[in-house]
This record gives structure tokens, C-alpha cells and sequence, in this order.
């Protein structure tokens, strides 16, 4: 192989031949490599075919036309970082039994012979092996499956679900085997027509006499108190405040009034009045008269509650350290003031409380009473 190796001329270098031409970027030749580079990110993958495979005319052209449907995905469905996250929780229709449907005595004695006890367990078993289960005829499926979807409705947010159903929760909690007694309880609130008839079984608390009728309501209380239901309840009710107000009173700077905590879960409910009943029953069969929110949430004021340890601890310190400002009765503040010595004797000790925490603490505490003057300003002084 012969190298053609030959001096440039002065054409070719310019006047000084000893001086190096300067390198000028070729635009349309960047451009090109460009466009190479990026056409391995933008490409289709319809159209890539095994190593070996032999390509069809106008094969890889079909395949780039054919228009693909991307199904939106919930972004909590992507990665499950639980219900205090989600803010959401599976229906607890899931989760009643099948007394709930309204079906036939064989369909019902099908489904128990299946061991399937829950509406979950009906829903998730897959339409085309209902027919090979024995003892289930295509009439027994057909009855099965009408009154599942009449009931349940649309699937679309079952296993997510944002709205807190309180009749459906009642019916989980207390289970399947209730008697007399329960409903007895459950009649004083006008939860009972909550059940379905079948699990009633014909009471009649007409019959009761005055003293067999309370003596038969407190054991029903004690029986819900002492059983596996109180248990149930509990448990179930902090999955609730898990998902509806976890996440809520997070975004609140951790610390909220019971009343606006109570009266958020009960318009979490597409039915406020029976989600009043509800709440009304657990708070005194279960709490004994206290507050739903406190084996949950830490009290950190007679009226407000605090999501955590930490949210607790600067509750605590914002009160102990506003409380120095009141030494004698009878001081007042304009609340902007207030705020703004106490800012910076915090910052003077290098820490700082949240945007607006303090403000916060003065308007929901009940150590403190804000009011507004003559001069449209707020002041606030000690209760």
C-alpha cells in the first residue's frame, strides 16, 4: 500500500504556510451526527425484529403507523406507599359477607360450599370458572353475579377508594352473627336497618317488657365491649384515620381542632346524617363517651390533637414559650407583634417553627382568646 504523503501549499494554508488553519465547526455535519444520536431514543420499538428475521415490504412502515392507546395509570397505583400516603382505602364492601346479597337459599348455600364467605371472594373468582364449581348451575352464576354488580356498582374505585362508606364499616366491624341483644343496641341509634333482614331473622322488640328489654341491651353492650368485636372496631377504625386524616391533618401543619377533624371524616361519607349515627354509637359503646380521634392521634390541647411525637413536643413548646409572654392577668397583644418576638427569640436559639404554626397555635389553642379591636387589628390575650 503506497502513502501519498505531499507538502500543502500556501493555497491550502494561506499566506503563512508555518501557521495552522483555523478549525471552523462544520454546522451541517454536527447536525447530522445529531440527528443520528437521537434517533436511537425516538425509536419505535414496534418496528425492531430479531437478529435472523427476514423484513417484509412496507412491514416496518405498518408498524409505525399503528397507533397505540396509553391507559392512565394513578400514580398511587404505580408504587404502594400505603394508606397515609394514598389517602385511600379498598371499600369495605370488599369485606362484608355474603348475607349482604340479596340471594336465593341455594345460590347462598353454593357460595358456602365454595368457602366463599366475602363479596371479595365472589368478585374476584373469574366468570369462566363459576360453571366448573360444583353445585353451581349457569341460573345459580347468572343470580350471583346480577346482585353482586347491583350491589357493589361500579368496580372502578373499589380496591381505591376516597369515600369513607360508615354503614358499610358497621357491617364489617360487627360481622355476621348478631343477635337479639345487638340489635336491641343498634335500634336506639337507628343503625338496624343498616342489616340486611336475613340477618335479623325476624326480631321483634315490640314483644320485649320495659326491664327484659334493658337488661337484655346491657348485655348486648357488654357483649360488643368485651368480644372480638371491640378489637375488630378499633383496628378498622385506624386504618380509617390511617387513610382520611393522616394525609389531611399532614397538610394542615400537623395540628387540628377534633371538631374539624371529626366534621372532615364525616364529609369523607356520601351520607353525613348516617355517618353521624355511626361515629355517635362507636364513641359511646366503644370510647366510652371519649373521643374517637385518641387512640390515634396525641392531644395537644384540651380541643386539638396532633398527628405525631414531633408535631406534639412543638405544640408543647410553642404554648410553653407564648405563656411567658402572659406573666400577669390582664396582658394583651396585637397578634402580629406577638409573633414577631416571638420569631425572633427563637431565632436568637437558631430554630425556627413552620409558616404559620404560630399563628395557628394561637387561633385553635384554648389557653388563648383572639379578638379584634377598634384599630381592625387582632389582638390576643390569655383565656
Amino acid at each position: 500500500m503506497i502513502l501519498n504523503f505531499r507538502k500543502k501549499s500556501e493555497d491550502e494554508f494561506g499566506e503563512n504556510p508555518n501557521q495552522s488553519a483555523e478549525v471552523k465547526p462544520n454546522k451541517e455535519l454536527i447536525d447530522n451526527e445529531l440527528s443520528k444520536i437521537y434517533h436511537y431514543e425516538t425509536i419505535d420499538p414496534s418496528s425492531v425484529r430479531p437478529i435472523g428475521k427476514k423484513v417484509k415490504k412496507n412491514e416496518s412502515a405498518q408498524h409505525s403507523n399503528v397507533k397505540t392507546t396509553q391507559f392512565p395509570i394513578r400514580s398511587q397505583l404505580q408504587l404502594d406507599y400505603g394508606p397515609r400516603f394514598t389517602g385511600e382505602l379498598p371499600s369495605f364492601r370488599l369485606s362484608e359477607a355474603i348475607t349482604s346479597l340479596s340471594l336465593s337459599p341455594q345460590a347462598y348455600q353454593a357460595l358456602l360450599a365454595q368457602e366463599k364467605r366475602v363479596l371479595k371472594d365472589v368478585l374476584e373468582t373469574p366468570k369462566e370458572q363459576w360453571i366448573s364449581l360444583k353445585g353451581m348451575g349457569q341460573g345459580h352464576v347468572d343470580e350471583i353475579l346480577h346482585e353482586l354488580n347491583k350491589y357493589l356498582g361500579s368496580t372502578q374505585s373499589i380496591y381505591l377508594c376516597p369515600i369513607f362508606d360508615a354503614a358499610s364499616f358497621l357491617r364489617v366491624c360487627l360481622g355476621n352473627g348478631l343477635e337479639e341483644k345487638h340489635f336491641l343496641v343498634l335500634d336506639d341509634y337507628s343503625l338496624s336497618d343498616l342489616f340486611p333482614k336475613n340477618q335479623q331473622h325476624g326480631f321483634s322488640f315490640k314483644s320485649f317488657q320495659n326491664t327484659s328489654k334493658q337488661d337484655s341491651k346491657e348485655e348486648g353492650i357488654q357483649s360488643f365491649k368485651n368480644g372480638k368485636i371491640a378489637i375488630r372496631v378499633k383496628t378498622e377504625l385506624a386504618r380509617v384515620m390511617d387513610a382520611y386524616i393522616f394525609p389531611w391533618l399532614n397538610q394542615r401543619l400537623g395540628f387540628e381542632k377534633e371538631s374539624a377533624m371529626f366534621e372532615h371524616l364525616i364529609h369523607m361519607s356520601e351520607n353525613i346524617e348516617e355517618t353521624r349515627k355511626v361515629f355517635s354509637f362507636l364513641q359511646d359503646v366503644f370510647f366510652e363517651g371519649k373521643s374517637l380521634f385518641s387512640p390515634y392521634f396525641e392531644r395537644g390541647d384540651k380541643s386539638v390533637f396532633t398527628l405525631n411525637p414531633y408535631q406534639h413536643a412543638l405544640f408543647k413548646k410553642s404554648l410553653k414559650q407564648a405563656k411567658s409572654y402572659f406573666y400577669k392577668r390582664g396582658l394583651s397583644y396585637p397578634l402580629d407583634d406577638l409573633l414577631l418576638y416571638m420569631k425572633k427569640e427563637s431565632l436568637k436559639k437558631w430554630f425556627a417553627y413552620p409558616a404559620g404554626f404560630l399563628e395557628k397555635m394561637f387561633r385553635l389553642s384554648s389557653a388563648y382568646h383572639l379578638y379584634r379591636k377598634e384599630d381592625d387589628r387582632l389582638w390576643v390575650s390569655a383565656s
